[in-house]
């Protein structure tokens, strides 16, 4: 037996090769397994310096302000 992976370029032919799998010359196997994500919190740790993140608290801060203000 051999295992080759192969790409789809034509939707038809998963329908030519669940027929070969039918008549038994070859079997299917799912690769499509989902990879656990990590959060985001992980993801982007770091991604700005502590300047930069007190800049976009006093904004957000300011916009939750206004937005307060006008109701």
């Amino acid at each position: 037996m051999q295992t080759i992976q192969i790409e789809i370029k034509n939707p038809g032919a998963m329908n030519f090769l669940f027929d070969l799998q039918n008549i038994g010359m070859i079997e299917i196997k799912n690769n499509n397994k989902r990879k656990k994500s990590a959060k985001l919190s992980e993801k982007f740790y770091g991604c700005i310096n502590t300047e930069q993140n007190d800049k976009m608290q006093t904004e957000i801060l300011k916009m939750r302000d206004e937005w307060d203000r006008n109701i």
